[in-house]
């Protein structure tokens, strides 16, 4: 049985794997909408919404490995 901060440990690289997919595919549909739509700023839109989400999800995950602590 794996110790509860190996458990955690493991948590946490997965989410930053996670973490780095989502940005990597969110740049990846930035850069489809703004080469169908050009001139439309759609590039700070989505920058400001990607950091947004990010943030999001860094504080969601503090409170997952809060609630793991508990188990």
């Amino acid at each position: 049985m794996p110790k509860d901060s190996e458990i955690i440990r493991l948590a946490k690289a997965d989410f930053l794997l996670a973490l780095a997919i989502f940005t990597m595919g969110a740049v990846q549909i930035v850069g489809m909408l703004d080469q169908l739509f050009p001139g439309l700023g759609i590039k700070y839109l989505a920058l400001v919404l990607v950091v947004f989400l990010a943030v999001l999800i860094i504080m969601i995950r503090k409170h997952l490995l809060w609630l793991l602590r508990g188990i």
